[in-house]
């Protein structure tokens, strides 16, 4: 028996020799005479890799018109191109008659109306367009760890994943939500409320009104367009739904059966310049009306000089020409953004005082920071008098114009300075954006002399 122990002992031991050194020979044979075992703690397959990763880039998908780009920290615009990268800080903006698209990286669209300028802000996780004036649909990737917020009058929206439509054509931002949900924050990050699918809201005064969509909503032509585009179509049921929403609340006809305005525009002359006088406006689908003027026939806008009439029941209107000159007229039925029907052209000779008023030939003008919410504007003229007062403008895009940009009307001739504050018309000045003014002498119903552009940018 003891002999028996002693063989069994010893085989034990001759096995736990063989295998220590069979572990020792495999790890002498992998790891090699430096002794470094540090691989060895994750298989090579498992290793964490550091990546570094850069913003999201976008690019112009997609131009009708004329579309223009300007790189960040540059003043100049260029035509933009097709297949264009866009980094972040780029602007796009197009003009009357013009859409744009741009597609990012993770697959999401920003379709851009015409009259309309944005501003593109892009990370690893995040993309930004902040536009001050204008209209953008978005047709976002779902299930991409992004986020992806449209900034419009002072707030954001931030997208859940869907299509959504944000128009800016007058105080307030508008909200159309197709598909999933949007959160709405004011420009200090509080959390307003969500608007969900197939309903629209408007932002008052930090207050969300949300109301469901109708087929009535879905008749705007660049929203019909863009989602034709981006092939976003609402349920059978909504649109079941919203049908039935319309024929009772519209039960004749809807904003696309309203027909063509006829206008009729007749003019004549006065002591004080020409006395316009139109009829035959639908006045009750009016964003407003628009009289244009210029040297030769048929004036349009954009392109000629325009005055705004904000009484959307007015028929008659006296604009102030007293240079002696003859000059042609139209009315615009301004709707969505364009002018969808004109009037007859009128001609009228303007009585002859331009003797009497020798306007002001240069003016200069200084802006600065005033405080954390205002600029403070300071001008000189020479060269003449401005018996009519002033036009301030103001923009985020360099040489502002009176009417198309918001403008501060500066009556006292005697004037020399203005503070623009930040709850004026609700610019809300931000920081990090470039705000853009010009004073213009005002002359016999348009600016005249314009000073250069000054731009204040440390909010």
């Amino acid at each position: 028996m003891f002999q028996f122990e002693k063989v069994k002992n010893i085989f034990v031991i001759v096995v736990l020799l063989i295998a220590l050194s069979l572990g020792a020979y495999w790890l002498f044979r992998e790891v090699g005479l430096s002794g470094d075992v540090s691989d060895m703690a994750v298989p090579k397959d498992e290793q964490v890799v550091t990546e570094t990763r850069s913003a999201i880039k976008g690019k112009v998908s997609l131009i009708e018109g004329t579309v223009e780009v300007r790189a960040e920290n540059e003043d100049e615009w260029k035509a933009a191109t097709v297949e264009e990268n866009l980094e972040s800080g780029a602007s796009i903006r197009t003009l009357a008659g013009s859409r744009a698209a741009v597609t990012f990286e993770d697959g999401s669209v920003a379709r851009i109306d015409e009259q309309t300028s944005a501003v593109l802000r892009t990370g690893p996780d995040q993309i930004v367009l902040t536009f001050a004036e204008g209209n953008v649909f978005c047709h976002v990737a779902a299930k991409v760890n992004r986020e992806f917020s449209v900034v419009a009058g002072g707030y954001s929206i931030t997208a859940l994943g869907t299509a959504f439509d944000v128009k800016k054509r007058g105080a307030v931002p508008e909200i159309i939500v197709l598909e999933s949900s949007v959160i709405v924050k004011d420009i200090g990050g509080k959390v307003l409320g969500k608007v969900a699918a197939k309903h629209k809201a408007q932002v008052e005064t930090n207050d969300l009104k949300d109301t469901e969509l109708s087929s009535l909503d879905l008749t705007d032509k660049f929203l019909t367009w863009s989602m034709q585009g981006e092939k976003v179509t609402l349920s059978k049921e909504a649109k079941e739904a919203n049908a039935n929403d319309t024929a009772q609340a519209v039960p004749k006809t809807t904003a696309a059966e309203v027909p063509i305005d006829k206008i009729t525009l007749s003019g004549k002359k006065t002591d004080a310049g020409v006395k316009l006088t139109w009829s035959g406006l639908d006045a009750e689908t009016l964003d407003s009306l628009k009289i244009v003027k210029a040297s030769k026939e048929n004036p349009a806008y954009p392109g000629d000089s325009v005055q705004v009439v904000s009484n959307k029941e007015a028929t008659t209107y006296e604009w102030k020409i007293t240079d002696g000159k003859t000059y042609h007229f139209r009315v615009c039925a301004y709707r969505g953004g364009k002018c969808e029907a004109y009037s007859n052209d009128v001609s009228v000779e303007a009585p002859d005082k331009s003797d009497s008023t020798d306007y002001a030939d240069d003016i200069s003008l200084t802006a600065k920071k005033d405080g954390d919410d205002a600029v403070k504007l300071t001008w000189t003229i020479s060269g003449g008098e401005a018996p009519n007062g002033f036009k301030i403008v103001m923009d985020d895009s360099r040489d502002p114009e009176y009417p198309d940009d918001e403008y501060y009307d500066v009556k006292d001739s005697k004037t020399r300075s203005y503070v623009w504050k930040s709850d004026y018309k609700d610019t809300n000045f931000q920081a990090g954006k470039d705000y853009h003014f010009r004073v213009c002498v005002y002359e016999d119903g348009e600016c005249g002399k314009y000073s250069d552009d000054e731009k204040v940018d440390d909010f």
